[in-house]
């Protein structure tokens, strides 16, 4: 080969007057020859440099490609030493690369190349560098080799290609070298799809040559994409039965895909990815239905699958979406194997996987009607699918203890889900069963109830109706259906511990009752009378909404006799209703929030409420008397009655302020009064509201979470615009707004705590009133605050800064006055400076003048800034002369510094000035008379608040985002290590020693974890042993403590080598302080950290036998349950470690 390879180029133009190579670069050429393997000495490959040596050659035009190929002539030409064969071939490839040599390279050059490489294709140590050249001149000489053909005619890429196919054997070579042909052959398929198609047969038969017995995973998704393009672009043209077939079964042999990704994966290649691109590869074509369908049935059936959930999930996952892709056409011609197979194995058989088997029903059904118009009933549907849903329909009757009733249940609902058509069916098949006629119906006599066990089954059909714009069901069946729900409702009773049979779904509280018990035997679960109660009062809610406001209210009423009981003055407390619904709410008095039929009753009335202003209107009476009365209301009714009188509200509100309709013509008979008037309705809006204000007033000194509740009614009320801002606008006259907002703050004020909800309630509340209204709000509070008569009103300014709806940052808004800005800063400083205010005031001052500077307008920054500075400049920098600061003025100018720090952070374009803060808080750091020193930690700490929490990340804690942090990381951690370390090695023992150790770690414990340990794994290192050698027995400082042990946490999770290398630092510490300090959560995470290191650093741990024993057998009696759990966790692990060692 190489002599004709030779005479080509020696007749090709450019690149004839070859010369001899200089010495260098003949160096270089020998030495990427000779070379087979990495430098294990200095770790580089000594290729690469002789690679560059050449190309800078090449570049310089110092040596042609010809030269090189001269010279290569006799490695290339070497039957006995494939090294060097394989060597040459990848140095050409890689030479090639060059875009200076591409552009050289004319038309015969192009065809050289293609016709060289080819030819090493059947040379098997040729094969990577073959691919590879031959993938750079299909990417890079495209335009010449479209034009180029052999001798017959054939265009010299399908030579080329029929070459690969046939001389490459891929399954044989190594994962990098199957990777190249894999992405030479995708080459092929997209961008020569017109040349390769007329190989015919030959490419399907060459493509599956190539993707078959493929084992990694990294190439696993390519072949499977390649897979999926031959089928959708050359399916009918070039695949032939027998490949079809081999295709077929080379996909399915990865099935089911268990593929779990490796610790500290690198690709981001999971199960789910392989499992999506074998999907994919399995409907791309409606010819490999005849394959897939029946293997798919089989597997979510096989006995050698039958205990794997996954594998039936997956098969039947597979099968879904198969079907979804082929179309309504072939999945027509599987219905009856997919039918048979449901009920088998849902009605039949036990499998674990009965919900997953009916969501392939249902997106079977959903595809088989698919093409069919809206409104028309195609002739094949009683043919094949109506003889399914009466056999089904069948199964139903045979009752509870029949097998086959609640698998026929399940797949008939979803059937019903699938399609309207469909649901009328199943309800036409099903109502005489659910809705049974009464025996007095000609008479007008009273509905025949639901069966209990048809209950929860009637619901999921209900459901189904519920479209997303109409309701798929006839007002009569949704009549009838709610007359029969109703009069099943009122006869349960909670003295009965009746069975309730449902489908497998819960309608309480969101659980799923199912009837999947063991490998999934499906069976009518027996649900106590609460349960029950909790599916008749969703049922009968839903049905109240389903048939609108003129047909429901008498359905209502026993929702209403539960929800608050009859009226006073109620004349009938004697009747059946009234005495079952009295009996039901002493059932129901020691019940918590989270109760089914608690929950159930609590949406039912408010969905309806909502949506009804007729039922809102019944519900007035009964809310205001209840209300009076709520010192004796059960737990649960007195932290919703805030959500429910919202929701009344709002419904009222909605019609009160709609347009009266026209009045009736004379002749006309006017309609009854099921609705209330606007008039009426806003009488009982305002009632209702008042009664909503006087709660949330009265019950703020107890329980700051009344506003809490309140708000969340506000966020969560579907209610129009109008309706919303009436609402707004009455609830706050109502509570003395905007004239006294520090009522708001009664609750933080009173106890100290969270301000939380007092904000959410005034975020919701600025959110829904008129502009106007909202501007007057926001001045009121910012008024007050900026007055400093109340502090507790500084709780109110981030929501008013911050919230939705708050004016912009960088624009002065006309109606919005920012003349309090400077007053409310001084405020805000005083409060965080000032001895006995307490801490809470602190942290409300801190808060409101960090939100002060993030939302102030542009122009307005500057000032806020200068008044910081010319606040707390003598604390920063104390004077000759000067008298020192008190401790507590020195404290709060750190925080307040960092506070505005924060703040420019936060609201981006003021890099330069945070940086100035920034800068100030580590010059006093190395200042040794500076007042603040001993709190910048405390600084660090306002800025990156410690989050002990169970998240790994701290970002759900942090104040700053995490590109903030991690810039801090590479800005002011440096400065804070160095500080830290000169500190450590000084002999002198100050306060400002620790300081920068301690606002290291705080840095560092705010950095995500993969930052943490992979770029700063020095800082890392010292910062949590220096720190671990700091901490005392006496529980001073225990943030910092606990903060030290969260580093070594997270630095033993990931592994990191230095703890083994360093446990003598670390272990003693550890067992010393989990039983001696007095902090538990300090004592806990000693434990955590000594049961990493045991579980990871087993062996090593030996020497420090005793020491641990002693220590967690202590930790074992420590006096809090936490500390004891893990103290016993670590014990175990330290007898598993040694019964393994000496195993």
């Amino acid at each position: 080969a190489p002599a004709w390879f030779r005479s080509y180029l020696l007749d090709a133009a450019p690149m004839a007057g070859a010369t001899s190579l200089d010495k260098d670069v003949k160096e270089g050429v020998d030495l990427y020859v000779k070379t087979d393997a990495f430098g294990e000495a200095s770790g580089e490959d000594p290729r690469e440099k002789a690679l560059e040596v050449v190309l800078e050659a090449l570049r310089a035009s110092k040596v042609q490609l010809l030269d090189i190929v001269l010279h290569l002539e006799t490695p290339l030409n070497d039957s006995g030493n494939p090294q060097g064969r394989r060597q040459a071939t990848k140095f050409l490839a890689e030479c090639l690369k060059d875009a200076t040599v591409q552009k050289s390279l004319n038309f015969k050059h192009v065809l050289t190349f293609i016709h060289f490489f080819s030819s090493k294709l059947c040379d098997w140590q040729c094969v990577e560098g073959a691919v590879s050249g031959l993938t750079t001149l299909l990417l890079q000489q495209a335009p010449q080799l479209r034009t180029l053909q052999e001798d017959d005619g054939t265009p010299v890429v399908v030579a080329m290609t029929r070459a690969l196919f046939k001389g490459v054997h891929t399954p044989s070579h190594t994962q990098q070298v199957r990777k190249t042909v894999l992405d030479l052959v995708r080459i092929l398929l997209e961008k020569w799809k017109s040349d390769v198609e007329t190989l015919g047969f030959d490419l399907g038969e060459g493509v599956v040559g190539v993707i078959e017995e493929e084992r990694d995973p990294r190439n696993l998704l390519m072949a499977f994409a390649l897979g999926r393009r031959l089928l959708e672009d050359f399916g009918n043209t070039c695949i032939s039965e027998e490949a079809l077939t081999t295709l077929f079964e080379s996909l399915t042999s990865y099935f089911p895909i268990t593929f779990t990704p490796p610790k500290d994966d690198k690709y981001g290649i999971t199960g789910d990815d392989l499992r999506a691109g074998l999907n994919a590869a399995l409907a791309a074509s409606p010819r490999m239905a005849q394959f897939a369908l029946p293997f798919l049935m089989d597997s979510s059936k096989d006995i050698t699958v039958g205990d794997n959930d996954q594998a039936i999930h997956d098969a039947l996952e597979a099968l879904g979406y198969c079907l979804e892709r082929y179309g309504p056409v072939v999945t027509r011609e599987h219905l009856a194997e997919v039918f048979k197979t449901a009920r088998d194995q849902v009605c039949r058989t036990t499998t674990p996987c009965p919900n997953e088997f009916a969501s392939m029903l249902r997106r079977t059904l959903a595809v088989t009607l698919g093409d069919v118009p809206a409104g028309l009933t195609p002739a094949w549907l009683s043919r094949d699918i109506d003889p399914f849903l009466q056999t089904l329909a069948e199964d139903v009757n045979k009752g509870e203890a029949s097998l086959a009733s609640g698998g026929s249940k399940r797949l008939l609902v979803a059937a019903a889900r699938a399609h309207p058509v469909l649901l009328q069916r199943v309800w036409a098949l099903v109502s005489p069963t659910l809705v049974p006629p009464a025996a007095g119906a000609a008479a007008g006599g009273p509905a025949a109830p639901c069966p209990r066990a048809e209950l929860g089954f009637l619901l999921e059909l209900v459901e189904a109706a519920e479209g997303p714009t109409k309701t798929l069901l006839a007002p009569r069946q949704l009549k009838l259906a709610l007359a029969s729900a109703v009069a099943a409702l009122v006869l349960l009773d909670p003295a009965e511990g009746a069975g309730m049979g449902c489908c497998g779904h819960d309608h309480g509280n969101g659980n799923d009752h199912g009837h999947s018990h063991g490998h999934g035997q499906v069976e009518e679960e027996e649900l106590s009378g609460a349960k029950g109660l909790a599916i008749a009062i969703k049922l009968t809610g839903m049905l109240c909404r389903l048939v609108g406001e003129e047909a429901s209210s008498d359905a209502f009423e026993p929702l209403r006799l539960l929800l608050l009981g009859p009226t006073a003055g109620a004349t009938d407390l004697a009747s059946e209703r009234n005495v079952w619904a009295k009996r039901w709410r002493t059932e129901m008095s020691d019940a918590s929030a989270t109760e089914p039929h608690v929950e159930a009753l609590l949406a039912a009335a408010v969905n309806v409420a909502q949506k009804q202003p007729g039922r809102a209107a019944q519900l007035v009476p009964g809310l205001e008397q209840r209300a009076r009365d709520r010192s004796v209301c059960s737990s649960w009714f007195a932290e919703a009655l805030p959500r429910v009188l919202t929701a009344t509200a709002v419904s009222l509100a909605g019609r009160a302020t709609t347009p009266p309709p026209p009045a009736p013509e004379p002749d006309e008979k006017p309609a009854p009064a099921l609705v209330p008037s606007p008039e009426l309705a806003g009488e009982l809006a305002e009632k209702v509201l008042a009664v909503l204000a006087d709660i949330a007033l009265d019950e703020l000194d107890a329980s700051a979470s009344t506003l809490g509740n309140l708000a969340e009614a506000l966020e969560d009320s579907p209610g129009g615009a109008e309706a919303m801002a009436w609402v707004a606008s009455k609830l706050a006259a109502r509570m003395g707004l905007p004239r006294e907002p520090s009522k708001l703050c009664r609750g933080v004020e009173a106890q100290g705590g969270s301000p939380n909800e007092a904000r959410r309630f005034v975020v919701a509340l600025l959110a829904s009133l008129p502009l106007d209204e909202a501007m007057a709000l926001r001045n009121s509070i910012l008024t007050a605050a900026a007055g400093g008569t109340s502090t507790s009103v500084l709780a109110l300014v981030p929501a008013v800064l911050l919230g939705k709806g708050a004016p912009p940052a960088d624009a002065n808004s006309k109606p919005f006055d920012w003349s309090f800005g400077t007053k409310l800063l001084q405020v805000a400083c005083k409060c965080t400076s000032s001895e006995g205010l307490g801490q809470n005031v602190e942290l409300l001052a801190l808060d409101a003048l960090e939100a002060l500077v993030v939302a102030s307008p542009r122009d307005e920054v500057a000032a806020l800034l200068k008044s910081i500075q010319e606040t707390f400049k003598h604390v920063l920098k104390v004077g000759s002369g000067q008298s020192p600061p008190s401790t507590h003025a020195a404290r709060g100018a750190a925080r307040c510094w960092a506070a505005a720090a924060v703040a420019l952070l936060r609201r981006g374009g003021f890099a330069s000035e945070a940086g100035g803060f920034l800068k100030d808080l580590l010059l006093a750091l190395e200042q040794k008379d500076a007042p603040v020193a001993p709190f910048v930690p405390v600084a660090f700490q306002v800025m990156m608040p410690p989050n002990f929490g169970s998240t790994s990340s701290p970002a759900s804690a942090a104040k700053l985002p995490s590109l903030a942090v991690q810039q801090l990381s590479q800005t002011v951690l440096p400065a804070l290590f160095s500080s830290a370390k000169a500190a450590a090695a000084s002999a002198e023992e100050g306060k400002g020693n620790s300081a920068a150790l301690e606002s290291a770690v705080t840095l560092l414990c705010a950095l995500p974890v993969e930052v943490l340990c992979t770029d700063c794994t020095e800082e890392l290192r010292w910062c949590a042993l220096t720190g671990l050698k700091c901490l005392g027995a006496d529980g001073t400082n225990a943030v910092f403590a606990a903060q030290v042990l969260q580093l070594l946490v997270r630095a033993a999770k990931r592994g990191s080598p230095w703890i083994e290398d360093d446990l003598q630092s670390v272990v003693p510490p550890l067992a010393r302080l989990c039983s001696s300090h007095p902090v538990p959560l300090v004592r806990l995470g000693c434990l955590q950290v000594l049961q990493l290191v045991i579980t990871s650093a087993q062996g090593h741990v030996l020497p420090f036998k005793k020491l641990i024993e002693t220590a967690t057998r202590k930790a074992v009696e420590d006096r809090r349950r936490e500390v004891r759990l893990v103290a016993i966790a670590c014990l175990n692990a330290w007898h598993c470690g040694l019964t393994a060692e000496r195993d």
